[in-house]
């Protein structure tokens, strides 16, 4: 009896171990399909979300949440949780285990919550009358994308906590295909987070915020991009828009703004007068600078203080008109995304004459006006618009500053702060500025050719910069063409002086520079931590200048950092760096 005893047992165990096993099977198979639906649901999700069908993605969140829940419930139990504890042959089971958790998780918490800030931040309800924006929705969004961010963090640790390798290859591409999802929604996430958080305050939710818009004209080079050629003051209250006041460059050109940046500032821009001299405060491009000196130019000119400042281009206009249509100047001529750039920068010093500039400065403000008021009265999708910022933000040419320390340490993890970080990652950038005072450099085509070899600790790089005159030897108008500078005598007209700057890795050193071969020099400094090499060339019509720089420079760490500054003509980078194991 006793032997039948043990065979029971024994035999009880088998058939639980061959239940158990099939139920891993059955469950494994029905969480397989709930997994497929939830995939599916997640693409018609996004195409819902994107073409702006709340309602529609309501439904198919809450069957997606449906699905995981259950996907959860089938990968629960104990048989799932014994095995995962398995060495060896668990690691399979335990990442599916906790995948399907972590989904039950997004689906029951972050969901509802990004849905309902949707709701808040849905476009057709988010406008305030014709030129404001509902900051109350705004803020409302703003504790529910922040518990998202928080969830989602979360969530993307416990995924990266599991094993990166078992024994079953599918599991492991689909941890690390969820893990790479998490962390793009997670990136995409974060910046609306941090959007959210300073916008009500920024756009005058509690008492009116005023901005100081320089508008750039990139005809004429400095390091930011161009001159600030005319500027605008705008008021927020509640959401609210309102322009105060036009002004061109001349408004301001003689006031010392007193601002006070530092003794790197001051060093490296000793010769610029850039915070005494309007045209020149665009000289550096950190921006941060150029806010904190449209600021207290402003407020040194008008007694009123404002409470940031913003920098925007023509071709960030252009962005902005292909998503609204174009606007209608005063004198009826259609001004949109195919015409502004060349319009304001090119066009225009045709149509007035050399001793019309102050002709020529009013009709720029004019258009400035209706395309300001055609934009912020558009009716067009603000996620369009929205896109359109962020495109701009990204080529530096929307920039923000802010007065308030807390919202600008906020900006300057975005795109749209335009500053130079102080950073130990490999960076590249080169800023041009015209050092004729003439408006040549709308053809000015740049290019930067970058190569880094050897996997050491301190690596040789060549870095190619490669600047063409593209301005024809004739019939440009002679405010075009015109030189103030010192070597302006006898020159023909079209032909260009520039300073280029290059900017190198932090801790790096400069071994050698050519300039169409020849051995050349360099005025060397410093900003932001990064070395800088000064260049003045003189470059005929229709030439270029080719320049050489070796350079040895630690390896850094991190992702290469770019500046690329904006002007009429994009400028070309090439990056080639040693492939280190």
């Amino acid at each position: 009896m006793r032997r039948w005893g043990r065979r029971l047992v024994w035999l009880g165990v088998a058939m639980l171990f061959v239940v158990s096993i099939a139920w891993l099977a059955i469950s494994a198979l029905l969480a397989r399909r709930e997994v497929t639906a939830i995939k599916a649901d997640m693409t018609s999700l996004r195409a819902s979300v994107n073409a702006g069908d709340l309602a529609s993605a309501k439904v198919t969140a809450h069957d997606l949440a449906a699905h995981a829940h259950k996907a959860a419930q089938l990968t629960g139990g104990p048989v799932w949780s014994i095995t995962g504890d398995i060495p060896y042959v668990g690691g399979p089971f335990k990442s599916v285990q906790q995948l399907t958790e972590v989904a039950d998780q997004l689906g029951r918490s972050v969901l509802p919550d990004l849905l309902q800030a949707s709701d808040e931040l849905d476009p057709n309800q988010l406008r305030s009358g014709a030129s404001g924006i509902n900051v109350a929705k705004v803020a409302a969004a703003a504790p529910l994308v922040h518990r998202s961010v928080l969830l989602l963090q979360d969530a993307t640790n416990r995924v990266n906590a599991l094993p990166a390798k078992t024994w079953l290859s599918t599991v492991d591409d689909a941890r690390a295909s969820v893990s790479t999802s998490l962390a793009s929604l997670h990136g995409e996430l974060a910046g609306l987070d941090r959007a959210t958080s300073i916008m009500p305050a920024m756009l005058g939710q509690k008492g009116e915020k005023r901005y100081f818009i320089g508008i750039m004209n990139e005809s004429e080079s400095r390091g930011l991009g161009g001159i600030p050629g005319a500027f605008v003051i705008v008021t927020f209250n509640n959401g609210v828009a309102s322009f105060n006041h036009y002004g061109s460059d001349d408004e301001l050109k003689n006031v010392n703004s007193g601002v006070k940046l530092g003794a790197e500032y001051d060093k490296r821009y000793a010769n610029s007068d850039s915070t005494k001299f309007f045209l020149n405060s665009t000289i550096s491009p950190n921006f941060p600078n150029v806010g904190k000196i449209w600021a207290a130019t402003w407020e040194k000119f008008s007694g009123e203080h404002v409470d940031g400042a913003i920098a925007v281009d023509p071709t960030a206009l252009s962005y902005f008109l292909d998503v609204a249509g174009p606007a209608v100047a005063p004198d009826g001529l259609k001004v949109g995304s195919q015409n502004i750039v060349e319009l304001t920068q090119s066009t225009l010093y045709s149509k007035f004459g050399f001793n019309d500039q102050a002709d020529r400065k009013a009709y720029l403000l004019d258009i400035a006006s209706a395309v300001d008021a055609h934009i912020l009265q558009s009716q067009s999708r603000a996620a369009d618009l929205v896109k359109a910022a962020f495109k701009a933000a990204d080529e530096r040419r929307l920039l923000i500053w802010s007065a308030d320390p807390t919202a600008e340490q906020v900006l300057q993890t975005t795109s749209f702060s335009g500053v130079i970080p102080t950073t130990p990652n490999p960076y590249v950038g080169l800023a041009v500025t015209n050092g004729a005072a003439d408006k040549l450099d709308y053809y000015l085509d740049r290019s930067v050719t970058w190569s880094r070899t050897g996997c050491g600790a301190t690596r040789d790089v060549t870095v190619t910069i490669k600047l063409t005159n593209g301005a024809p030897k004739s019939g440009l108008p002679a405010y075009v063409t015109s030189r103030y500078d010192t070597n302006a005598a006898g020159k023909p007209a079209g032909d260009q002086r520039l300073q280029a700057v290059y900017y190198g890795t932090s801790g790096g050193g400069l071994s050698s520079v050519t300039v169409d071969g020849k051995p050349s020099s360099v005025v060397p400094a410093t900003e932001a931590g990064h070395p800088t090499y000064l260049m003045d060339l003189e470059i005929p019509a229709g030439a270029t200048k080719t320049i050489v720089l070796k350079l040895t420079e630690p390896a850094g760490t991190g992702a290469l950092t770019l500046l690329e500054q904006p002007l009429v003509r994009p400028i070309t980078m090439t990056i080639n760096d040693a492939k280190c194991g």
